[in-house]
């Protein structure tokens, strides 16, 4: 397939004068989407800089390039960028035929509003369900879901006529009570590189490494892991956390495990861009724990089965679709008490929940690897 096409999406970029740069999962996406299009065009917000940015990965390329919007970080920054995307969109409407729009990043139904061709949306994740199941106060719930409708909205009109895909299989069937056709996915980045197959056998006789990956965020659940801790040490559990992540949720993370005098065994590692730090973490960790209210398809999962971790997660998103309790998973209901009931049946009984680990690395390998994603997404192959 040789097709032009153009993104749509609120991944952020960086431009120092000469190059660009982005994260580590956009960039793997990109080099990927590459290998397969004639020509790429990303809609993206750029952050110029002056100095080459950290921890971000420069994009080389020839068949690429970028329509600038103004640098916004935040959801209600780009919904200031409205008459930019439309301008950034009739311009690159001329050039590209097939479109892709990143759901629920602002103004993601206007692609098809302005009557671009063979246009894909894909929503990652449901923005209400998240709002409505955070931890947050009422009055910032209500003003959030106020400042979002009318976007809903459209872009629920717009899906109705677009090629759809989605992360999970609880976005497919309220899409399908909707009446809007879909196919449900899980998103991907995992390569070959990523699957680790000498790990360290865990002994008793040191602490026991838990991982968590993913923004530090009221629905993520982060705190329900923190909270799991005393009860960990009631039962003579010796453990280091790793928390690798950054968001709005930090402080008050920091002051919990304070309250808990757990601080020496809790490292916060804030947000990480280096592939090989990250791969690190992920080799040396026994357990990957997860307690996210709301999911699409939590791709740090799928990371972490690669690496040949015991999973231990909530039922969420299209986990419990693809994956089965006590065979390549372990699931847990959201609470701190059953998370560390859990982690102590998982210590207790290593060797077989090892076994779960390895089932589950194989079915990563067999089914969610990067290409398979790419081309199935954006460019629709079945």
């Amino acid at each position: 397939m040789s097709e032009n096409i153009a993104i749509l999406a609120a991944w952020v970029f960086y431009f120092d004068g000469e190059s660009y740069y982005t994260n580590k999962t956009h960039s793997v996406y990109v080099k990927e989407i590459l290998r397969y299009c004639g020509n790429l065009c990303l809609i993206v917000p750029v952050k110029r800089v002056s100095h080459t940015p950290l921890n971000q990965t420069k994009l080389n390329a020839d068949n690429f390039e970028v329509i600038e919007l103004p640098y916004f970080s935040t959801y209600a920054g780009g919904m200031k960028n409205f008459p930019n995307i439309v301008k950034a969109i009739f311009q690159a409407k001329k050039k590209y035929k097939r479109f892709y729009a990143r759901v629920p990043d602002p103004f993601c139904w206007l692609p098809w509003f302005l009557r671009c061709e063979n246009v894909t949306m894909h929503f990652v994740g449901d923005s209400i369900h998240a709002t409505l199941n955070s931890t947050s106060p009422a009055w910032i719930k209500v003003s959030k879901l106020l400042l979002y409708f009318p976007e809903y909205i459209m872009t629920l009109f717009a899906a109705k006529f677009c090629k759809v895909y989605v992360n999970g299989r609880p976005l497919f069937v309220k899409l399908r009570r909707l009446s809007i056709d879909s196919t449900a996915v899980i998103s991907s980045t995992i390569t070959e590189e990523n699957f680790f197959y000498q790990k360290e056998i865990y002994d008793f006789r040191r602490p026991i490494r838990l991982l968590y990956v993913g923004y530090l965020r009221p629905s993520k659940g982060v705190e329900k892991i923190i909270n799991c801790l005393p009860y960990l040490e009631k039962n003579n559990i010796d453990y280091h956390l790793d928390v690798v992540g950054d968001g709005e949720s930090k402080q008050s993370l920091l002051h919990l495990v304070d309250m808990s005098k757990t601080m020496d065994k809790v490292e916060f590692h804030g947000h990480i861009d280096s592939p090989q730090r990250m791969q690190d973490l992920y080799d040396m960790a026994d357990i990957f724990v997860f307690m996210s209210t709301s999911e699409g398809s939590p791709r740090v999962v799928l990371e972490a089965m690669a690496a040949q971790n015991v999973v231990i997660s909530t039922r969420v998103g299209s986990l419990p679709y693809v994956f089965t309790d006590e065979s390549d998973i372990l699931f847990v209901d959201h609470s701190s008490k059953k998370l560390a009931e859990k982690i102590v049946y998982a210590v207790s009984d290593f060797e077989r929940c090892r076994g779960f680990a390895m089932l589950g690395q194989k079915k990563v390998k067999g089914l969610f690897l990067l290409p398979m994603f790419i081309r199935k997404v954006f460019f629709n192959e079945t």
